[in-house]
């Protein structure tokens, strides 16, 4: 667990968005991936890959790529906050 104390803050932070939306990748690029290290995924299983081996600083996470209600995706942000619980997961 990452803690203010312990933490070295990086020269970029990680962002990573999550979502099937075509229209967002684009806009990430332009608006984001100047100022952060950006990583675009499409599913919930990307991201547990992502998760595991590196923890971003932020998810944006389109809620409706996880399973087929929106039940589902509420109880990944939560899933997601107990791996990192200095994660800042923005639906």
């Amino acid at each position: 667990m990452r803690t203010a104390a312990t933490r070295v803050l990086p020269s970029r932070y990680s962002i990573v968005v999550v979502t099937t939306d075509n229209l967002v990748p684009p806009e990430a690029e332009t608006y984001l991936s100047g100022d952060y290290d950006l990583r675009l995924l499409q599913t919930w299983d990307e991201l547990v890959a992502v998760v595991g081996k590196q923890l971003p600083d932020a998810v944006l996470l389109d809620i409706d790529t996880v399973g087929e209600r929106s039940e589902e995706g509420i109880a990944a942000l939560r899933e997601l906050r107990a791996v990192g619980p200095d994660l800042v997961p923005l639906p």
